[in-house]
This record gives C-alpha cells, structure tokens and sequence, in this order.
C-alpha cells in the first residue's frame, strides 16, 4: 500500500480489528465499540482523543437513544399490551393474519412515524407483547417471519417518504429541485411493489409458522385508555410530526427525538423512570453507532476511504467506466 498514509493504514486495521471481534462476537458490541474509539489515537489513525470521539458529537446517537427510549415507554404505559391484545382479536388468532396485518401496515404507518427506525423501535416491543401473549416461543417461525419484516422490508416504506431518512433526502439534494410529493409520486408504486414481493418472500421462506393458530389472550373487560398512555401517545405523535415537518423548521431528526426522551422521563407527564432506562435501552446500540461514525471519520481524514474507493472502483476499468458497473459497486458496497 504505498500510496496509502500511514495514517490510514492504522485506520484500516482498526476497522479489521472492530469488525473482526464484532462479528466473532469474543466481546460484548459495546465493548468492542468503544476499544476502537481508545485504538484510534493510540495506534495513530488520529491525532487526538477528541477526533477519536468524533461519532459521538453525531447526532444520529443520541437520535437512537430517543427512539429506544419511546418504544420502552410504549411498554411501560400500557399502551404495548393494548395494541398487542387488539391485533390478537383482529386476527382472530390466525399467524397469517397478524403477518399480513403488519406487512399492510408498513406504508400507512410511515405517514405517522416516517423513520424506520423509530416504527422497529416501537413495533418490536408491541410484537413482543403479541407473542407473549399468542404464547408463541422464541425461535418460532411466526415470530422470525415479523420480526424480519420489521428490520427489513420495513425500511423500504420509509424511502417512499423524502421525510422518512437520511437516504432520500440526501439523494434528494443530490438531484435537486424535488418536492416531498415530487418524491412520493416517482417513489411510492415502486417501492410499495417491492415492499409486497418482499413481504411474500418471506411469507414463503417461513410458511410453517402460519399453519399454526396463536390461542386468543384470555377476555378481559375494556378499561379506558389511561392518563399516562394518552400522555405517551401524544408524546411519540408529537416527534412524528416534528419529523413529517422538516421542510418548515430544518430541525434535525435529534432534537424531535431527545425531546420526546426528555418528556417521558418527566415525572407526572411520561411513564418512564431512569431505572427503566436502564433496563429497557440497549446502551450498546449507542456505543456502537458513535464507534462506527468515528472509524468512518478516520477512515476518511486518514485517507483511507478515498484509497479503498479507488482500489474497489479502478481495480476493474472495463467495468468501473460505465454506469452499470458503478451501481453494481455501490450495490455489493451496501450489501458489505
């Protein structure tokens, strides 16, 4: 590599020693996450600590801790139990149904929640809630089915919305000139028929799991929707609709986010105690998102990202020269 900074050479056996020991999975996620942060200024791949720490002045953190902050405050209310017990009777049971209620489910819901990843951090613990219930084991095929639903073909309703990520408005502002509706009428077909033919091939890959009825929960009388889940609910649709108004305000997807994570952890408005905080947010999720930002930074101060682009890219010129070729890069890029 003599074309390469020393610098980034450092860079890069970080990033091997991070994924290597994420994936063998010899540590804990955050562990390892913050072992690279510490790697960094000791090996040279940066100058100082602080660039080190560049992930964490990020936002894209702390917007985590405040989507995982709501879906704990979903169960803590109530309001998780509820949902749960009605998609149960809606389904009368069926695993089919509750699949198909879901994958339906995906574009309406983004109109409310645009981010994919607040809809997973809130759905995952409903869903949670539905098996315990429908007494369905972990492992089941059933559950596989949702849950893959949820961290996959989920996110292709949010690409539908310029509002529902970094990925379309950026791509957005690369093109320049598209409106919000602009992008929902060239975007919305296409990817709802994707979302659809993803939803059937996982249908299909799991389909055991719908033979199966899930035992309805036992009846129990309706009670009014309580204080605290109004509280909760109008706390979450509030975010939402700091987020579906970005083009009004500019704010960053963050401060909707630690907002609703500073309202449900009042006391007398949220459910939310810092003791369920504690156990109801995987802290490591956000040690290993600034971990990953700051070895990307370094990656590029370094010199480093440039040089892999041109490796990856001018390794193979008859392809590389042509636009096909790009996009089958950018895909296998994505895909690693």
């Amino acid at each position: 590599m003599p074309d390469l900074p020393l610098a980034g050479q450092r860079a890069l056996l970080v990033m091997l020693i991070a994924i290597v020991l994420w994936t063998s999975e010899r540590l804990e996620p955050g562990v390892t996450a913050l072992l690279a942060v510490a790697l960094l200024p000791l090996t040279g791949a940066t100058t100082t600590m602080r660039a080190a720490l560049q992930g964490f002045a990020n936002p894209v953190p702390y917007f985590l801790v405040g989507v995982l902050t709501m879906g704990a405050a979903v169960v803590k209310s109530g309001l998780a139990e509820r949902l749960a017990r009605t998609i149960l009777e809606r389904a009368r049971g069926r695993g089919l149904a509750v699949y198909v209620q879901r994958v339906l489910a995906f574009s309406v819901l983004t109109f409310v929640l645009p981010s994919a990843t607040t809809r997973s951090g809130i759905l995952i613990h409903i869903y949670d809630e539905v098996f315990a219930l429908g007494r369905v084991p972990r492992g089941a095929d059933i559950a596989k089915a949702v849950m893959l639903a949820l961290s996959s073909i989920n996110r292709l309703a949010s690409t539908a919305l310029l509002t529902g990520g970094i990925t379309p408005v950026m791509s957005a502002a690369i093109i320049g000139g598209i409106s919000w509706t602009g992008w929902l009428t060239l975007m919305a077909v296409p990817y709802w028929v994707i979302l659809v033919l993803g939803g059937l091939l996982i249908a299909i890959r799991y389909r055991r799991g719908f033979s199966r009825d899930l035992p309805l929960p036992e009846r129990q009388p309706r009670r009014p929707i309580a204080g605290v889940e109004w509280r909760t609910l109008a706390i979450i649709l509030g975010a939402s609709a700091l987020w579906l108004t970005d083009p009004v305000h500019h704010l960053d997807p963050a401060i909707p986010a630690l907002l609703a994570f500073a309202a449900l952890l009042t006391p007398g408005i949220g459910p939310l105690r810092w003791g369920d905080l504690e156990r109801g947010v995987g802290w490591a999720n956000f040690f290993v998102i600034g971990a990953s930002i700051s070895l990307a930074h370094a990656l590029d101060t370094s010199g480093a990202a440039p040089w892999l682009g041109r490796v990856l890219v001018g390794g193979l010129p008859g392809l590389s020269r042509t636009a096909i070729g790009t996009i089958v890069f950018l895909l296998l890029g994505a895909t690693l």
